[in-house]
């Protein structure tokens, strides 16, 4: 999911990892489905989504 809406986004892991805060391994194990994002990281997410018009 998280994948998906970064490619829509048209970034790179390390362009939205930069963007979100979080390292890249962290974007790269939520995009796998090693770890999910916190409720804080969801949120932060969410914002990002809605202030670029593309949502999660």
């Amino acid at each position: 999911m998280i994948r998906s809406w970064r490619c829509r986004l048209r970034m790179t892991q390390e362009e939205l990892a930069r963007a979100l805060g979080v390292t890249l391994s962290t974007l790269n194990r939520w995009e796998n489905g090693h770890v999910l994002p916190s409720r804080l990281a969801w949120r932060e997410l969410e914002q990002f989504s809605t202030k670029h018009s593309c949502r999660l």
